[in-house]
């Protein structure tokens, strides 16, 4: 898997991993959950595998995400954690952190570094 481009498992669903310096940026887009999670696992352990110290969530374009994808990014952080890499969520939706929340009781996620972005109250929520 090469890192520096977009990978789409599905029209609702796609992953993108920048590698800059020594840090390896993961985002991923639209709705996640079981039926795409061994996909994910699979981008996700070729992150890991980098050389990169660092590794960044960015999900702030995840629309859904499911128990089960909170799930293997918990592991996926915990997996890192024992190969001495950082793993931070850098920006999620209000949605999507509170079901990490839910799931990572442990902490591996870093969410109180996170960022929530939250939609402005004259965003329709791309209706218009």
């Amino acid at each position: 898997m090469k890192l520096h481009r977009s990978d789409t498992f599905t029209s609702a669903f796609s992953i993108e991993a920048r590698v800059t310096n020594d840090v390896v940026e993961i985002s991923l887009r639209g709705e996640a959950d079981i039926s795409n999670r061994l996909w994910l696992r699979q981008h996700l352990a070729a992150a890991n595998r980098t050389a990169a110290r660092e590794l960044r969530l960015q999900l702030s374009e995840l629309d859904f995400c499911d128990s089960t994808v909170a799930g293997e990014l918990v592991a996926f952080a915990d997996d890192a954690r024992a190969n001495g890499k950082d793993v931070t969520v850098v920006a999620a939706t209000p949605w999507t952190w509170t079901i990490l929340a839910l799931v990572d009781t442990g902490g591996s996620l870093n969410l109180s570094r996170c960022a929530v972005d939250v939609p402005s109250s004259d965003d329709d929520g791309g209706r218009s």
